[in-house]
């Protein structure tokens, strides 16, 4: 088997593949970050009482259920 050095794998250079899983890593972060502030907006609107009750629930059950 071939000898690898410190900054070399197999597949390549392995400092590029760690700044890609950097970049993945950054963008989940920003993707989740991003479905907080849509939850928190949502949420908002359930609370503030659009429609009646019996659709606040259902409108929160079926934001949950989407959500997870």
């Amino acid at each position: 088997m071939q000898e690898t050095r410190g900054h070399y794998n197999r597949y390549g250079n392995l400092r590029r593949e760690k700044k890609r899983k950097a970049r993945k890593k950054r963008k989940r972060k920003w993707k989740k970050e991003e479905q907080k502030k849509r939850m928190k907006i949502t949420l908002s609107t359930i609370e503030e009482g659009i429609g009646n009750d019996d659709d606040r629930e259902n409108d929160h059950k079926r934001f949950y259920c989407e959500h997870r």
